[in-house]
Formats: structure tokens, C-alpha cells, sequence
């Protein structure tokens, strides 16, 4: 993995700075050498930073001593007598505050530990953002890149459709006019299950199968009718056959080209009135694995 930047190790550090703060205020706050032992935490958390800025210095750089460290001990500086004015401000009022403390309700707390969380979430998000950016675009970027630039030379685009274990039967729903709408892909999933079935001696040999006596077939294709499992190349074929209209498949490859698959069915682009079925084969875009998309005109 590629060392971080001076700039990326900053950000790292302001985050762990911000922990730092908020883990001695959740932590700390009640005791009676709080102030010590905060400044032992936080003095440790800069000490530690302070070390790997220099650190990295002189790896880059061969020096140790060059400006930029220079800055940063001055920083640390400031941070450190910043500090201490804080927590000395913090003890002249440490009765009131814990009177105000003892005075809260609950229902104040719980308000208090929300907004605090909401803030280390919002830092998490940024630090995150700035990690992603210093990596460059992920593989879901870049595939939904290089798919929509390919779509969109042939006038094409992604029509999205729920990731759910139907994603192949939705897909294939929202572009057949007589069925319509994605929302009924059971029609879809029967349409297939009844063609393989019916000429099961073309599809058999290319499905696995459980063991004798759970069904084999027949069960396969109950599955394929009425239950969440994933449809692949065979259901395609069968889904193609059965509509009579050509499936064309577009994928994204490891070298970045988009490569189209035609699955034929017997139709072809008009030769049944009916046009192509196309799907996006998405890899990377989806947390829960492939994905299937519709391709619809722009």
C-alpha cells in the first residue's frame, strides 16, 4: 500500500486529535487529577505524531530538522499552552460545572451523547472521504465509469433496479412491454422456470443439481420460480428462448473495456417486433456481490 502524504498523516492526526479530546472528556472529566492526567494522554497523542512527522522527514527528505518540522513544533506548542489554559479555565469552574452536571435530566444526556456521536460520525465520514480520494477512484467508480461512457456512445443508460436476489428477473421485467415494471419479476421468474422445464434436456446438463433424492431438477427449477436465488447465463438463455428476443449482456473487464455478450433467442432485434433485452453485469458496484442492471434507451 502507498506511504500516506504529509498532508494524509495530518488529517490522520487531526482525527486522533479529536478522539483524543473527546475519549479524556467522556472519560476524564470527573476525577480529581484530571488535569494531569490529561495532559498525560493528550501529550502522549502529540508526542506520538510529533515522532512520525519527523519520521517521515527524514525518510523524504534525509533531514530531520527541515522547516516543516519546525512548523509543526511550534504548533505543538501553541496546542500545549492552548491547552492548559483550557483545563486551568476548566478547574476555577469545575464546582459549577459539576453542580450543572448533578442538575441534568436524562432526557439532557441522552441529547448531549447524540450530538457528540453525530460528531465523531461526521469525522469518521471525512477522514474517510479524504483516505478514498488519497487511494484514487475505487473499482465501483471506475466500473460504473466505463459502463456509463460505453452506454451512453451507443444512447444507451442504467436503469437501476433493486439488489435483492431478483436483480436478473427485475431487469429483464422493466423492459418487456407487456409485463412493464420490475415490481413484477415473478412473471418472469415463472416464464423461465416453465422453459427449462419444458425442454429440460437443453438446460439439465448446465445446472448443479443437489444430491439424489432432494429433487434435482425439478427443484432447481422450483427455485428458480419461487424462491431469492440469483439467476446466471442458463436462466438468460432460457429467459431469451422463451420471450424470443435476443439478450445482450454488458460488462465491465479487469483491463476496462466493456464487452457486450449476445445471448440469442430466436427473435433479434425486430425480427419478432419485440427488440433486445440488455443488462449491465455490475461486479463492484454492489456490497452484496453481482448485480444485474437494466439498459434502457436515453
Amino acid at each position: 500500500m502507498n506511504e500516506l502524504s504529509l498532508d494524509q498523516m495530518r488529517v490522520r492526526h487531526l482525527g486522533e486529535t479529536v478522539q483524543c479530546k473527546q475519549w479524556c472528556e467522556e472519560n476524564l472529566r470527573k476525577k480529581k487529577d484530571r488535569k494531569s492526567l490529561i495532559m498525560q494522554v493528550e501529550g502522549g497523542v502529540r508526542d506520538r505524531h510529533l515522532l512520525e512527522e519527523k519520521e517521515f522527514m527524514r525518510r523524504v527528505y534525509g533531514d530531520s530538522d527541515g522547516d516543516s518540522v519546525v512548523d509543526v513544533v511550534d504548533v505543538v506548542v501553541v496546542d500545549v499552552a492552548n491547552a492548559e489554559d483550557d483545563v486551568d479555565e476548566d478547574e476555577k469552574n469545575e464546582d459549577l460545572a459539576s453542580t450543572t452536571e448533578r442538575t441534568k435530566t436524562k432526557a439532557q444526556k441522552r441529547r448531549e451523547k447524540k450530538e457528540r456521536d453525530e460528531k465523531a460520525r461526521e469525522l469518521a465520514v471525512e477522514l474517510e472521504k479524504q483516505r478514498l480520494k488519497a487511494e484514487g477512484p475505487s473499482k465501483k467508480e471506475l466500473e460504473e465509469t466505463r459502463m456509463k461512457e460505453k452506454l451512453r456512445i451507443e444512447t444507451l443508460k442504467l436503469k437501476e433496479v433493486k439488489a435483492d436476489g431478483h436483480c436478473l428477473y427485475r431487469a429483464v421485467a422493466e423492459q418487456v412491454q407487456e409485463i412493464g415494471e420490475e415490481n413484477r419479476y415473478k412473471e418472469v421468474r415463472e416464464i423461465c422456470a416453465k422453459e427449462m422445464l419444458e425442454n429440460r434436456s437443453e438446460y439439465e446438463a448446465f445446472v448443479e443439481v443437489g444430491e439424489e433424492g432432494d429433487g434435482g431438477f425439478d427443484t432447481y427449477c422450483e427455485k428458480v420460480k419461487a424462491s431469492a436465488e440469483w439467476g446466471g447465463h442458463v436462466e438468460m438463455l432460457a429467459i431469451a428462448r422463451a420471450l424470443k428476443r435476443d439478450v445482450e449482456v454488458y460488462e465491465v473487464r479487469p483491463n476496462g473495456d466493456v464487452e457486450k455478450t449476445v445471448i440469442e433467442g430466436g427473435g433479434g432485434d425486430g425480427g419478432n417486433g419485440l427488440g433486445k433485452v440488455r443488462l449491465a453485469f455490475m461486479q463492484a458496484s454492489y456490497s452484496l456481490g453481482e448485480h444485474y442492471d437494466a439498459i434502457v434507451p436515453q
